[in-house]
């Protein structure tokens, strides 16, 4: 099995759009905090591309089977080191149901990685629902580490 990741074109824009329905949709069905996928896909491809992201699309044999997106981001946190919060932020990542478990998205990490490392990031962070497991597994075989944890609670 031999992944191609490549830059994406405005070709890849429905299937970038499939693929962002289908990353809501999963995480909506973690936490109802999430809209449904057909209301944010287009808000959401369009706000990568405002943001001036990276965005790669992994194939195989010609068939898209997932993507990833990030950028340059510098938090404006006064309390850390400038080097600190200027880092590459990895916005989304997703790999198609059936082609999971193949070390496509650890694929896809290292790619995006590799694009802002070239574009001065030094390290990476990328961001996780709570609940979903699978990911938060994911990311720490790929060598991320917890740095801040967001509690949250309702107010009745």
């Amino acid at each position: 099995m031999s992944v191609t990741i490549r830059s994406h074109t405005a070709a890849d824009r429905q299937v970038l759009l499939g693929f962002i329905r289908e990353l809501q949709e999963a995480e909506r069905a973690i936490h109802d905090s999430r809209l449904p996928g057909d209301e944010v896909a287009g808000l959401c491809y369009q706000g990568l591309l405002g943001q001036g992201a990276e965005i790669l699309i992994a194939e195989i044999g010609g068939e898209h089977v997932g993507f990833v997106a990030g950028w340059l981001a510098v938090d404006d946190d006064p309390l850390q080191t400038a080097e600190w919060r200027r880092h590459g932020y990895v916005s989304d990542v997703f790999v198609a149901p059936q082609w999971r478990g193949r070390g496509i998205g650890q694929q896809l990490l290292r790619a995006i990685g590799d694009r802002l490392r070239e574009r001065g990031a030094r390290r990476l962070r990328i961001c996780a629902l709570a609940a979903n497991g699978p990911a938060m597994a994911a990311f720490r075989r790929f060598g991320f580490q917890p740095f801040e944890i967001t509690f949250d609670r309702p107010l009745s």
